[in-house]
C-alpha cells in the first residue's frame, strides 16, 4: 500500500498554492505529500523526494506562470523511469497564469485539472480528487456457467432407455484412441528419417552466460563516474579540475582520476551530461557524455593544446610603421607573419593566454634580427628595428 494518496510536484514561485491545494486535500481525506512539510533537515532531500514519489500513488504536477527546474525530474520519476516498471499516474493542475503553450509536451496529452480560475473551484477540485482515488472495480465473483462448465453433448435417450446409436458416432467413440495411436507412430517415424541440422547453434560458454547474467538491464538510481584527464601527449594531469553539469561534487584521486556521483533523479530526460577539462598550461576540453544502463561507468578527457593571438606592430625608432618586416616565434609552436603596410602583425601561438612569448623581427633594410617579449592573447605589442649601420 502506497504512504501517499498524492505528491505535489511544484515551483517554488507557486508554494502558497500548493499549501493551500495540501490543506484542502487533506480534508478530504487524502495523504498528501508536501516536500516543506514532509522533508526532515538535515537529510538528504534528492533521496527523500524520490523515495516519496515512489511511495505514492499519483504525482499532481502545478503548473504556475514559471515552472522549477526540479519539476521536471520529479514528472520524470513520477512517470515510471526509474522508480516502478509500470507508469505512475500523472495529473497536471493548471494554476493562474500558466501558460499552456509551454507545457511539456507529454503533460498536454494528458486530461488536465484546471484551477486557472482559482483554488476555489470546487468542480475543478472534485475533478482533481476523483483522479487521485481512482477506485478501481471490485473483482468479479465467478460465474456459474464456469463453476458447471456444459457437458458433451452425447447421444442420449433422454428417458434411460437405450437408444440405438449410429455407425458413425459408434466409430467416434470406440476408435478415437485407435486414431491417435497411428498419428503418433507416423510422427515418430518422421523425426527419425528427416535429417538433423548439422550446423546446431553453439552453446554459450559459462563465461559468457555469467556476463549475460550480471549485464544490468535497467538504468541505475545513481551512477558512480569516474573521469581521467590527459594532457595533449596523452599523459594523466594531477592539477587540473574538473566541472560537470550534473552531479555531485567531483573529488580528485591519484593518476589524474575524478570520482563523482551522479543521482538519476538530476540527469536530463536525454541521460546526458557535458563534462569541462580545465588547466592554466592547456585549452580547456569539453566531452559530451551519455548514461546508461552501467551503474560505474568511465570516461577520458583529454586536454587540447591552447592556441592564442598575438598582435601589434613593428616601427623603427623614430616610430614610423615598417612595412614588410617578418616576425616569427622564438620559444613557443607558432605562425610567422609579415607587416603590412601600416606596420602591423598578427601571429596564432600554441601558449596559454597571459604568458609571455619571444618574439623575432627581421627587415632587408635594417640592422640584424632582433626582437622582444609580448603577452599572449594581447593586441598593442611593439617591436623596433635598429636603421642598418
Amino acid at each position: 500500500m502506497s504512504q501517499y494518496d498524492v505528491f505535489l510536484s511544484y515551483s517554488s514561485t507557486d508554494r502558497a498554492a500548493a499549501e493551500s491545494l495540501a490543506n484542502q486535500l487533506q480534508e478530504q481525506g487524502l495523504r498528501v505529500f508536501l516536500d516543506q512539510r514532509e522533508l526532515i533537515p538535515g537529510t538528504h532531500w534528492q533521496d527523500a523526494l524520490q523515495e516519496a514519489l515512489t511511495n505514492s500513488q499519483t504525482c499532481a504536477v502545478l503548473m504556475g506562470a514559471k515552472p522549477g527546474p526540479w519539476q521536471n525530474e520529479e514528472m520524470r520519476v513520477a512517470l515510471g523511469q526509474r522508480v516502478k516498471k509500470e507508469p505512475k499516474r500523472v495529473i497536471p493542475v493548471l494554476l493562474p497564469g500558466v501558460d499552456v503553450d509551454a507545457m511539456p509536451e507529454f503533460l498536454k496529452q494528458r486530461t488536465w485539472v484546471d484551477l486557472r480560475a482559482g483554488l476555489d473551484d470546487e468542480n475543478a477540485i472534485e475533478r482533481l480528487l476523483a483522479g487521485i482515488r481512482d477506485p478501481a472495480p471490485a473483482p468479479q465473483s465467478p460465474s456459474k456457467a464456469a463453476e458447471n462448465p456444459p457437458q458433451p453433448d452425447l447421444p442420449h435417450s433422454g428417458t434411460g432407455a437405450e437408444t440405438q446409436v449410429p455407425l458413425w458416432h459408434r466409430f467416434r467413440l470406440e476408435h478415437t484412441g485407435l486414431l491417435f495411436l497411428v498419428l503418433g507412430i507416423l510422427l515418430s517415424i518422421l523425426i527419425t528419417v528427416l535429417p538433423s541440422d548439422s550446423n546446431p547453434p553453439a552453446q554459450e560458454t559459462s563465461a559468457e552466460e555469467e556476463a549475460r547474467s550480471e549485464a544490468p538491464t535497467s538504468e541505475p538510481d545513481l551512477y558512480a563516474l569516474r573521469v581521467q584527464v590527459l594532457d595533449p601527449s596523452g599523459n594523466p594531469v594531477d592539477d587540473s579540475s574538473l566541472r560537470v553539469s550534473s552531479g555531485n561534487e567531483p573529488q580528485l584521486l591519484p593518476g589524474g582520476w575524478w570520482e563523482l556521483e551522479i543521482p538519476r533523479a538530476k540527469l536530463p530526460l536525454d541521460g546526458q551530461i557535458t563534462l569541462w577539462a580545465e588547466h592554466p598550461r592547456w585549452q580547456t576540453a569539453r566531452q559530451e557524455l551519455n548514461l546508461g544502463n552501467d551503474p560505474n561507468p568511465t570516461a577520458e578527457i583529454r586536454l587540447e593544446v591552447p592556441r592564442e593571438r598575438i598582435g601589434g606592430a613593428v616601427v623603427d625608432a623614430q616610430g614610423r610603421q615598417i612595412e614588410g618586416a617578418r616576425v616569427s616565434v622564438l620559444d613557443h609552436e607558432g605562425s610567422s607573419a609579415t607587416t603590412d603596410s601600416n606596420g602591423r602583425f598578427t601571429l596564432w601561438v600554441t601558449a596559454a593566454r597571459e604568458q609571455t612569448a619571444r618574439l623575432a623581427v627581421q627587415h632587408d633594410d635594417y640592422a640584424p634580427p632582433q626582437g622582444g617579449s609580448c603577452f599572449v592573447g594581447r593586441d598593442g605589442c611593439a617591436l623596433i628595428l635598429e636603421a642598418a649601420q
